[in-house]
């Protein structure tokens, strides 16, 4: 990991960091952490290496020191270390806990990046189309907290910009002096001065960036850049679970409808194949099931006849609804009704709100009133393009049917329009072999009485009267 180090306008350094190892000290061992800094900072380092004994000599003076004053400083980064892998285990503890939020794990990560990174204020802000809004924060002065709400856009004007571009940490060492900053009075009421900004990535995608900032002039370690580096590792995989969760539940929700609507038709068709001379039995089931799958909802299947509109059948899990959505038949078959519109269009109707005034269907919104529905689709039943009857869905709450609600109605008015046409079949076939039946008998009796017409009379009437 690389990060660019800024001040005045000039890259001071770039630091690569191979190994994490975290603490609060600006003493890094070298076993611990290696880095190579570019730059003014490069010259100094390399005129300490010079000075510095080669390894496998002796150093008298370095043999003769005593241990006891290094131990001080290596118990602080032991400290130091435990104290970072205790705040990344809180993270993941929180991870684990809250698969379909992220919330709770920035503001973990907030906290933890302010306390161990001995930082005044830090923040993660998430990308979208060139923008980052604000999604996590710890306190901060109100001028400073309305500017991160508005949220800002990815450019080179302030540090999380930068970072957000280069696709790597960038730490500016006085934001209020680096030329090309954007500073604001938000800016200066917050008093920011050194910032650190890390990309939150996956690959090569920018989801986001948390940064960090102090009051004062004074460079952010290698060590805490790593930790803050972590922290933005885990706020990725925070993201990435909610995203996966969300996505496997969407996936299971759409599983689960499209097994009870399958067993809805498929009860419905078993019904059709038991009772093939009744339509009422299919038009119950129709109506049950829809109640099942339109939660909250009331259905019912209409025909039209003379001039009117009448309920064939309604289910309603509240009684006295129910009996209120039944008083609203019969009615004329009027295009001043959402039902007559839709038999006589043969079309969809889908009504939001019957209670807004004005528009279309002003008298059948007045006479579903007293129901106490508040929304009404309705779809036609059609055979050989012309609307026999109406399958209804009215709801308490306003608001439309989804296409995949509407597409579900549009199966049940087929399958109705097959009940009525399979009734309809049946009762032909069964008249035609009644008059055939007939015919065979009178032509029975015919062969038998050659010179007698009585017997024939005699059955052409019974016949008839059958």
């Amino acid at each position: 990991m690389t990060v660019s180090t800024t001040a005045n306008g000039a890259i001071l350094g770039l630091t690569r960091l191979n190994s994490p190892s975290f603490g609060k000290t600006d003493d890094v061992p070298a076993q611990a952490t290696r880095h190579t800094v570019y730059g003014r900072f490069g010259q100094r380092a390399r005129r300490r290496r010079q000075r510095e004994p080669v390894a496998g000599q002796c150093d008298e003076t370095a043999m003769a020191a005593p241990i006891e004053p290094r131990l001080p400083a290596r118990d602080r980064e032991l400290a130091d270390a435990l104290e970072a892998q205790a705040a990344t285990s809180e993270i993941l503890r929180v991870i684990s806990r809250s698969p379909a939020d992220v919330q709770p794990v920035f503001d973990t990560i907030v906290a933890n990046a302010v306390r161990l990174c001995e930082a005044n204020f830090a923040f993660v802000a998430l990308h979208q189309n060139g923008w980052l809004t604000l999604a996590a924060r710890t306190g901060c002065s109100p001028e400073f907290a309305a500017y991160l709400a508005r949220g800002f856009a990815v450019n080179r004007e302030t540090t999380s910009g930068r970072a957000a571009l280069e696709r790597q940490p960038v730490m500016v060492i006085d934001f209020m002096a680096e030329p090309g900053m954007s500073v604001t009075p938000a800016h200066r009421s917050e008093d920011v001065r050194t910032v650190l900004g890390v990309p939150l990535l996956c690959g090569d995608r920018l989801l986001g960036i948390i940064a960090i900032w102090r009051h004062e002039v004074r460079p952010f370690t290698p060590r805490q850049i790593a930790l803050l580096q972590t922290f933005a590792d885990q706020a990725v995989i925070a993201i990435e679970n909610v995203r996966l969760f969300t996505a496997l539940e969407a996936r299971n929700r759409e599983l689960t409808e499209a097994l009870e609507h399958q067993t809805a038709t498929g009860e419905i068709l078993r019904v059709l194949s038991q009772i093939p001379n009744d339509v009422q039995p299919v038009f119950d089931a129709i109506v049950k099931s829809g109640v099942r799958l339109f939660k909250g909802a009331a259905v019912a299947i209409s025909r039209h006849a003379g001039g009117q509109v009448r309920s064939v059948a309604i289910a309603e899990d509240d009684p006295e609804r129910a009996a209120r959505w039944r008083n609203v038949f019969p009615f004329p078959l009027s295009r001043e009704y959402i039902h007559g519109a839709a038999i006589l269009d043969c079309r969809v109707v889908d009504v939001p709100d019957v209670q807004v005034a004005g528009g279309q269907f002003e008298v059948g919104k007045r006479n579903l009133a007293p129901s106490g529905y508040r929304a009404m689709t309705v779809v036609p039943l059609v055979r050989e393009g012309v609307a026999i009857g109406a399958i209804a869905v009215v709801r308490m709450t306003p608001g439309r049917l989804s296409d995949k609600q509407i597409a579900l109605l549009k199966t049940f008015a087929s399958q109705a329009v097959i009940a009525i046409e399979n009734v309809r079949l049946f009762k032909e076939t069964k008249e035609a072999l009644e008059r055939q039946t007939a015919t065979a008998e009178v032509l029975r009796v015919i062969s038998g009485s050659i010179t007698d017409t009585q017997p024939v009379f005699d059955v052409i009437a019974e016949r008839a009267r059958a």
